[in-house]
């Protein structure tokens, strides 16, 4: 699926200040979510959703409005794989099969 305008990875960084040592707080009001691009800057959230499949770091402003600051599109091997990254990590394991 064509990601235009976006690249594969993003990071926006706009919206905060960085310490001399390089480093960028984000809010505590900041979380993962995973969407599908559907183009013309257009988000699906539900899995039968058609489009690229998107990992977005969101800044909640807690108005139902949001700040992306990542931006990640994932190939589906790509996101079976971090999903199987993260299953590991989450269950102290060294793997754990999924069947896809």
């Amino acid at each position: 699926m064509d990601t235009s305008p976006y690249g594969k990875h993003q990071l926006y960084r706009g919206n905060y200040k960085m310490s001399k040592g390089g480093e960028i707080k984000l809010p505590d009001k900041c979380y993962w979510r995973v969407g599908k691009y559907q183009g013309d800057h257009t988000w699906g959230y539900e899995a039968d959703d058609i489009g690229a499949i998107t990992l977005l770091l969101e800044e909640d402003y807690g108005d139902g409005n949001g700040f992306w600051s990542v931006i990640s599109f994932l190939s589906p091997d790509e996101a079976k794989e971090l999903a199987q990254q993260l299953l590991d990590m989450a269950t102290n394991t060294k793997r754990v099969e999924i069947v896809w």
